[in-house]
């Protein structure tokens, strides 16, 4: 797209710009470029952003890929950031049968994460 051209001759001339990374993430997360998104995203976190939508995304990111302990570190910080915006976010995501949230939905650390806000969700079954 031509936004995301735009940016890349952005990052080019200032590669270190917290926000060139961040747009160029979001524009990758919208055209479901997930591993570029999360590049972007990290390279944002290490110049200097440190949103909360940045560190809910990467949280949905990592645990897509499994990557449980990044997905509930960078969860934790979106929530403590902007709990009223993150909450909602992640209670939708849940709603969904295939959900990035799946690697980490039902440990015991998702349900105390999220206990702190009080929201419910189930933890591990008794048998496992």
């Amino acid at each position: 797209s031509e936004a995301i051209s735009l940016f890349l001759s952005a990052e080019k001339i200032q590669p270190k710009r917290a926000d060139v990374q961040y747009n160029l993430a979001m524009l990758m997360d919208q055209q479901e470029n997930f591993t570029q998104a999360q590049a972007h995203y990290l390279r944002a976190l290490q110049y200097g952003s440190d949103r909360a939508y940045l560190h809910l995304r990467l949280a949905f990111l990592f645990s897509s890929r499994s990557e449980t302990d990044q997905s509930l570190m960078h969860l934790k910080v979106a929530l403590e950031k902007d709990p009223e915006r993150s909450v909602p976010l992640v209670l939708d995501e849940l709603l969904k049968v295939h959900s990035d949230l799946d690697s980490i939905r039902y440990s015991q650390q998702f349900a105390e994460l999220l206990s702190e806000y009080d929201v419910q969700v189930s933890g591990p079954s008794p048998n496992n």
